[in-house]
């Protein structure tokens, strides 16, 4: 990821010096445009100073978003236990569209902003789909392809 969200160092004459920290993720923590690849949610700081001793800052955050955990198998049986088909991490990711369809590639179930709260639980307008195979397309809503697989329902 190039840091080009924080303000760019500019000066009506004279030089200035940049530096952006912390520097051990970037590939040159003195240049205007460097390119981050940190391993965690981390918050950059860029500072500059001209040669007269001026100095400014600006701050951008770079978030790390993680992989989503997508369960093979849940078992809506109201027990309480896996009664909802819910995808880890998902809320990482606002965008995203979680697809459900059945054997015959009808689509039974479509969510906007999938999450905990309005997971798929296996039913239609409250009537059980039958046990089985579903095949499930997630769209994270990130620009990366999309999520393809199977998920069965047991009971």
């Amino acid at each position: 990821m190039i840091l080009n969200g924080a303000a760019l160092p500019s000066t009506a004459g004279g030089t200035v010096d940049i530096l952006w920290t912390p520097s051990a993720t970037l590939t040159n923590a003195t240049t205007t445009k460097p390119v981050a690849r940190p391993l965690e949610t981390t918050e950059y700081t860029l500072t500059v100073t001209t040669s007269e001793g001026c100095e400014g800052r600006d701050t951008v955050k770079v978030v790390v978003l993680e992989l989503v955990d997508i369960p093979n198998v849940f078992s809506p049986n109201g027990d309480g236990i896996h009664d909802k088909w819910l995808i880890g991490k998902v809320e990482q990711y606002p965008g995203s569209v979680v697809e459900i369809y059945n054997r015959y590639g009808t689509k039974i179930y479509e969510q906007r902003g999938y999450n905990s709260s309005n997971a798929w639980d296996g039913t239609n307008k409250g009537v059980p789909y039958p046990v089985g195979a579903y095949y499930y397309l997630i769209n994270l809503g990130n620009g990366k392809p999309v999520l393809k697989g199977v998920v069965s329902i047991v009971r």
